[in-house]
């Protein structure tokens, strides 16, 4: 096995010994070295980025009271939104319904289907009704429309 060299520090121009400066690891010669009042990064360390999911989804997720029909209830913002939103819709606000009816087709078809073939139920009796008073004749009334 090879002997090893024992390590040399590199000086540059005069030796340390005369009280000059002493080049080597982490010891840049002078020439090299930053200037005073500037520094090798001038912008200073990157800031982390903050994404726009991230800030959203805690702001959605956040918990809030809200009170109900006279009692307070902890709600998310997301479902505080959809409610603000349905009542709108419910009050006839057009852009708020479409956006509720294309939640439901996107998110809930089923419930959208159910929902449709329960109205249709119901305005199907509606003529019934109608046209049974129109012909002189009682309506009947149906187990559904009982409860």
């Amino acid at each position: 096995m090879a002997r090893r060299r024992p390590k040399t520090k590199r000086t540059s121009g005069p030796s340390s010994t005369d009280g000059s400066y002493e080049v080597g690891f982490a010891k840049p010669p002078k020439e090299h070295q930053f200037k005073p009042g500037k520094s090798g990064n001038r912008n200073g360390r990157p800031l982390d980025t903050v994404k726009l999911a991230s800030v959203l989804g805690k702001a959605i997720q956040e918990q809030r009271e809200v009170i109900i029909g006279g009692r307070k209830t902890r709600m998310t913002n997301m479902e505080i939104m959809l409610r603000k939103t349905m009542e709108k819709a419910n009050g006839g606000d057009a852009k708020s319904f479409s956006l509720i009816m294309s939640l439901l087709t996107e998110h809930t078809p089923e419930l959208l289907a159910e929902l449709r073939q329960r109205t249709l139920e119901s305005e199907d009796q509606e003529l019934l009704k109608d046209f049974l008073v129109r012909h002189n004749s009682k309506p009947t009334v149906t187990r559904k429309e009982k409860s």
